[in-house]
């Protein structure tokens, strides 16, 4: 039968290496929700000038259809005062 101090040294170091994985996966746990995280910023940035460059575009082209509804329109009242029989009315 082993000797108590051989026992207790025996359940010590098993002890310790039970709290070392504990430890070590906890430490991996940690850097994995700090990764998460991180990427969960880079993602909210990414999608936020995303969408300043889809606003951006939009606005471009809002533009875009108002210089070509107030050239239509001028065209139209220019049109409108043209006799299609041979010129200026």
């Amino acid at each position: 039968m082993p000797e108590p101090p051989v026992v207790v040294a025996a359940l010590a170091a098993l002890a310790v290496g039970i709290a070392g994985v504990a430890v070590y996966r906890l430490h991996r746990l940690r850097r994995a929700l700090i990764a998460e995280r991180a990427a969960s910023r880079i993602a909210g940035a990414m999608q936020a000038r995303d969408y300043d460059a889809f606003r951006a575009r939009v606005n471009e082209l809002l533009l875009e259809r108002a210089v070509l509804t107030e050239a239509e329109r001028i065209l139209d009242d220019e049109l409108a005062t043209y006799d299609l029989e041979g010129g200026q009315q």
